[in-house]
């Protein structure tokens, strides 16, 4: 979903990011792209929140525990709907 056009912001780390687009991986977890004034583009990991908004878990370009947790469930889901 494209979300640029919303002018939404969010607080990530110290700085005030502009979310571009969002991606549902699973349940609440949505990949996000995020804009830095001054660094460019990452995306994130982040779960969706009932209030509204998302809270981050992990920039999905790293390894970290969290990233291959999402990326490894995300793979087991699509190959259970690949095998049906």
């Amino acid at each position: 979903m494209i979300l640029r056009e919303y002018n939404l912001r969010m607080l990530l780390g110290n700085e005030v990011v502009t979310l571009q687009w969002a991606r549902k991986v699973f349940e609440d977890i949505y990949e996000v792209s995020v804009r830095y004034k001054e660094r460019g583009y990452q995306t994130w990991y982040m779960k969706a929140l009932a209030t509204g908004g998302f809270e981050p878990i992990s920039c999905s370009m790293y390894l970290s525990l969290e990233t291959m947790a999402i990326k490894f469930k995300e793979q087991e889901l699509m190959g259970s709907t690949n095998a049906e």
